[in-house]
């Protein structure tokens, strides 16, 4: 944090800003219902509450918050679990339930909670290292610049604009998702305009679609992992995916990795090259995600990609394995880790409309796709614009107007 102290403001601490609430409630005392919060009802530095509970199913005791508070998951606390109710209720003793002191602005006080500077604090303070905790003695030392109360409110009303922004894109991409969800089941058994249908060991099918086993739609093709004490295999020229990549992916294609291997890397494991085009999907932990590399690309071993053959359409192809992931994920087994064999891959059965049909379909829902992706697109460009005001504005590089 700067050592310059802007004009007007003050410097102070964590702790002489706010205050960590105390009261508990025990379910089998208080009989009151409320509405409870766990660490999985909150989401990443968010206003939004995603979901909730009720007093009358917890079973220990918790936290009662207030209207107003913010709420900050201090289990894990790179998680970013912060969150800012508009009601009254109870939550988890994993999380700080933290009110605002006099001359502090409630709202002022979640930004400065959702900050970069206050996240990374709680971080390198936590303790543990499989569950590290973040406790209220290890946040009440971080430094604050501390604006009047009006600027604060300024300030807050600002960053909240851009908040309602996202949330309300959010939305937009909420209900396109809803739209394919449902129109997309019915494209991919049904097909488009067909009076005609045959049995089939897969149920009732188009009487011009045939059933295939993926096997027979492309091949399949595991992936590998260079030694990782040999220096020489790393950093190289060829993109390798790994799962969590492709299931934090926001788009069908992926054309950049995190990590890349040497061709020399390539040849000591038993990664491929794919070539561009091939449909990668997880076959480990997280199972049956999809994405299309759009440059050539090796994975590591959690995955059975899919090399279509002249049968079937890559975007076909794709959204097909996306609408059957939970089918997918059913034939997986495991003890230590759920993985799903490239066997099992090889035999799944689909139904397969003739290649113009799959190319119609696919560019059917592609085209929400591709809305949904220019959508995200603006709430990064928010998200990004957010995280620069918050830096400008809660160390007063920028200042603010007060009427």
């Amino acid at each position: 944090m700067s050592s310059v102290v802007p004009e007007g403001w003050s410097f102070t601490d964590f702790g002489q800003i706010s205050s960590n609430r105390k009261t508990k409630f025990q379910p089998e005392i208080d009989s009151e219902r409320f509405v409870y919060l766990g660490l999985e009802h909150l989401g990443v530095a968010s206003r939004k509450i995603r979901d909730f509970g009720s007093s009358v199913d917890v079973m220990s005791t918790k936290t009662k918050f207030y209207k107003g508070d913010t709420l900050f998951g201090k289990l894990r606390p790179y998680l970013r679990k912060v969150a800012y109710p508009d009601f009254d209720g109870i939550c988890s003793t994993d999380i700080l339930a933290l009110s605002p002191c006099k001359n502090t602005d409630a709202e002022f006080l979640f930004y400065i909670c959702s900050s970069d500077e206050f996240i990374a604090n709680a971080v390198e303070s936590s303790a543990g290292n499989i569950m590290p905790r973040a406790s209220w003695g290890d946040l009440v030392g971080f430094p604050i610049l501390y604006p009047p109360l009006s600027e604060q409110k300024k300030i807050a009303s600002i960053l909240t604009s851009v908040d309602e922004v996202i949330e309300n894109t959010q939305k937009q991409i909420d209900k396109l998702q809803d739209l394919k969800k449902a129109t997309m089941n019915d494209l991919l058994t049904k097909g488009i305009g067909h009076t005609e249908f045959k049995d089939s060991e897969l149920g009732r099918i188009p009487k011009s679609w045939s059933v295939y086993a993926l096997g027979e739609l492309g091949q399949v093709v595991g992936g590998g992992t260079p030694p990782s004490e040999t220096l020489s295999y790393w950093g190289g020229s060829v993109m390798w995916a790994t799962p969590a990549e492709i299931t934090k992916l926001k788009s069908r294609y992926i054309n950049k990795t995190l990590r890349t291997i040497t061709k020399e890397g390539l040849q000591k494991s038993s990664a491929k090259l794919h070539p561009k085009g091939t449909i990668l999907l997880t076959s480990r932990a997280s199972i049956g995600y999809p994405a299309i590399n759009s440059v050539p690309m090796a994975t590591n071993q959690g995955f059975q990609s899919l090399r279509p053959n002249e049968k079937l359409d890559v975007e076909y192809g794709y959204q097909l394995i996306l609408n059957n992931r939970n089918g997918l994920e059913r034939l997986s087994a495991g003890s230590t880790f759920l993985e799903i064999s490239s066997k099992e891959i090889n035999k799944y059965k689909l139904p397969i409309p003739p290649l113009p049909e799959q190319k119609k379909i696919a560019s059917n829902l592609t085209s929400v796709d591709e809305v949904i992706e220019n959508t995200q697109k603006q709430i990064d460009k928010l998200q990004d614009l957010k995280k620069s005001l918050m830096q400008d504005l809660l160390t007063g590089k920028v200042r603010v107007a007060v009427n």
